[in-house]
């Protein structure tokens, strides 16, 4: 492509992302990024003979770099359906964060030269992280496994969030069934559950705080990828100075602030959940999250 082309293509697209995202995919017009753009029509024909071309440039865009931003993100120790998980995160948790993008993703999965690449890439990553629990799948299994969970994917995006159905709650249910569909071994679940707690920002300022806020290891636990039923879970505090259920079966118990503040209070405290899936099992070592902690690494240089 000559250098004039490769300029004029790198206009037509920047002017598509923000007009794309400001009022919406269907909504904007060739005209429009034509006159945005600065660009004459034909030239902007040739690049992109449909609207839908473009879009098919974004998806590339967008799915080419998924996967390895949510290895970045995700701890390399762990075990890659972590990855899996992350990826998944980022794709659920942005079409919250806005309508129009909620749209592009959804026409992505929707259009067919957009949803096939979609396919494919996806493929590929998929037999990389769970090709292990399908030594004798071929490239064409992955791809119709895909297919499956891509319109599942989709049917997600589409439902928004409410109180009847946070994006907590939307996470866990798309994850659960994913990691049923690819075989994840309970002790690789069990891991990545155990992991995902002791990460979360939110459950170490909560324990910084002597605070028993069981909502925020819940919501780690859901956005984990693992497959379990909030419904049937038990969670208890234990340290030196005593032990105390928080949940019973998905649900709070009345139990003492005072108390449980006490056994927060420890140098050491053990957070305990209980899935009752199995009798696969793992532990993860973590620290809280303190105002030092914050102030050191703000001031950091390296």
């Amino acid at each position: 492509m000559r250098r004039d082309s490769s300029e004029t293509k790198r206009k037509i697209l920047t002017v598509c992302v923000r007009l794309f995202l400001e009022q919406g995919y269907k909504n904007t017009t060739v005209s429009q990024i034509v006159d945005e753009a600065g660009v004459a029509r034909g030239s902007y024909l040739n690049l992109f003979p449909t609207k839908d071309r473009i879009l098919l440039e974004l998806t590339e865009t967008m799915f080419g770099g998924q996967f390895g931003v949510a290895r970045s993100i995700a701890d390399s120790k762990l075990p890659p359906v972590y990855a899996y998980a992350v990826e998944t995160a980022i794709q659920l948790t942005l079409t919250e964060l806005n309508e129009n993008l909620r749209e592009i993703y959804i026409e992505a999965y929707s259009l067919p030269e957009t949803s096939e690449y979609i396919y494919l890439h996806t493929t590929a990553e998929l037999k990389q992280i769970f090709g292990g629990n399908f030594p004798d799948y071929s490239d064409s299994d992955f791809y119709e496994m895909e297919i499956g969970t891509a319109g599942l994917m989709r049917s997600y995006m589409a439902r928004k969030c409410d109180i009847h159905f946070p994006l907590e709650r939307k996470l866990s249910r798309f994850l659960t069934a994913a990691m049923r569909v690819y075989r994840v071994p309970e002790e690789e679940q069990a891991k990545v559950l155990a992991k995902s707690i002791v990460t979360s920002s939110l459950t170490k300022a909560a324990i910084f705080g002597h605070d028993a806020n069981w909502g925020r290891i819940l919501c780690a636990m859901g956005y984990s990828g693992a497959q379990f039923d909030p419904e049937k879970v038990d969670l208890f505090f234990e340290s030196a100075a005593g032990k105390m259920q928080i949940i019973k079966d998905g649900v709070a118990v009345d139990y003492s602030e005072e108390e449980a503040t006490k056994i927060l209070s420890e140098p050491a405290v053990t957070a305990i959940a209980d899935i009752k899936m199995g009798a696969a099992q793992a532990t993860a070592w973590g620290c809280d999250l303190t105002y030092d902690y914050v102030k050191i690494n703000a001031d950091y240089r390296s």
